[in-house]
């Protein structure tokens, strides 16, 4: 289970998702992975609770690694790191 935050302008928002970082038999996370189920993830979020706008400083954590982007629109922005 990872914590996923984002804003939408001045507005935090903060959910969990079944999303793994780091998968079983990877020796480090695959940031393109990670960065797509993110994406849909946060954009499944916005339609289901009719939020407008463009998600920024994004963060995805659990309990070994955090992943930060200042956006999504470019793919290869998510950094990945062990806490």
């Amino acid at each position: 289970m990872s914590k996923i935050t984002f804003y939408i302008g001045e507005e935090s928002y903060t959910f969990n998702a079944a999303i793994e970082i780091k998968l079983d038999g990877e020796t480090e996370p695959n940031n393109l992975r990670v960065e797509t189920i993110l994406s849909e993830e946060i954009s499944r979020y916005i339609n289901n609770n009719n939020l407008k706008g463009k998600p920024k400083h994004i963060s995805i954590e659990d309990e070994s690694f955090i992943g930060e982007c200042t956006d999504l629109s470019v793919i290869g922005k998510l950094e990945i790191r062990t806490k």
